[in-house]
């Protein structure tokens, strides 16, 4: 029976896994696709960071 939930638990976090990298691939295809301004200063971060962060 525990067996069965150690199983259970390893798909889980494979599932995980691939979610996260699979999130990060795409925010970081967005990144490359956005016009940044070169005069911004670096303290000021972009709206579409802040909008990762506020997630």
């Amino acid at each position: 029976f525990a067996d069965d939930y150690r199983k259970l638990a390893i798909d889980c976090l494979k599932v995980l896994r691939v979610e996260m990298q699979l999130e990060t691939i795409f925010y970081m295809q967005e990144m490359t696709n956005r016009e940044y301004l070169e005069d911004q200063d670096a303290e000021e971060p972009d709206d579409f960071i802040i909008s990762l962060t506020a997630k």
